[in-house]
């Protein structure tokens, strides 16, 4: 074969790997436990998803998306701190189906005044199906990445915020910017919430949460587990939530 060719085919194959790449990691099964639902609640035109109350320097969530909702659509790993500045890492899609071209990761720092200011944003691709977004402090800098396997964090972005501790921290499902997520026919993402503990992984004692961004879905049942997980699904609620096993990166 004329070397021309081996490249184009090469080429060919590249890009279709790098296309369905974000899709791969929702065929993955994620060890873990199966946790009985503690509160269920229905949300209308609001985000949706599990928050808790914490002490930490750093957090890490889990999401993994097994049937898509049919608009764009964003993950928010949300960690707030007690200069009023709050943190966002976020894996975003603006077409049900991500893809290397229409996902990616993307941080945001606010100072949520009277009047809400943004700082700082990034963005990186290509986003995965499922991960961790991890945000993390130390010595007032916070860092933003995400991990694809539990096991290594890529941090796409830094920022100093003259913060030392993370007071309270939610995963929410919303849409894309000024966008509301349409659930269409069916939606289930699975999210999970864990705190460092300054030597180990812990999981968070969560509440259901329908605040805290401006990015909403049209409408969505949150299903939340005493700890650690939450599931949002359309058009049915459910009755247990998915725990993963606790990353082994150190923050």
């Amino acid at each position: 074969m004329a070397l021309g060719k081996m490249l184009m085919l090469a080429s060919i194959v590249l890009a279709v790997v790098l296309l369905v790449m974000p899709l791969l990691t929702a065929l993955i099964s994620t060890p873990g436990t199966r946790l009985p639902t503690a509160g269920v609640e229905f949300v209308v035109d609001s985000p949706v998803g599990a928050a808790a109350v914490l002490n930490t320097t750093a957090v890490a969530g889990y999401y993994c998306v097994k049937a898509f909702p049919s608009s764009g659509w964003s993950i928010m790993l949300n960690a707030y701190l007690p200069n009023n500045a709050v943190v966002q890492d976020i894996m975003l899609s603006v077409t049900p189906i991500p893809t290397l071209f229409t996902a990616f990761y993307d941080s945001n720092v606010w100072l949520a005044d009277a009047n809400p200011v943004l700082l700082h944003a990034r963005q990186t691709i290509p986003a995965l199906t499922c991960g961790w977004l991890v945000i993390a402090l130390e010595g007032g800098e916070v860092y933003i990445g995400y991990s694809p396997d539990g096991e290594h964090v890529v941090w796409f972005d830094a920022y100093h915020t003259g913060g030392d501790s993370i007071i309270a921290a939610s995963m929410l499902l919303g849409g894309v910017e000024e966008w509301q997520a349409d659930t269409g026919d069916r939606t289930t993402v699975f999210l999970a919430l864990y705190y460092w503990s300054g030597s180990s992984w812990a999981p968070a004692r969560l509440i259901i949460a329908n605040s805290g961004v401006l990015e909403s879905v049209d409408h969505a049942w949150v299903s939340v587990s005493s700890e650690c997980g939450a599931v949002v699904s359309w058009p049915n609620p459910v009755n247990n939530t998915m725990c993963p096993d606790p990353p082994s990166f150190k923050p």
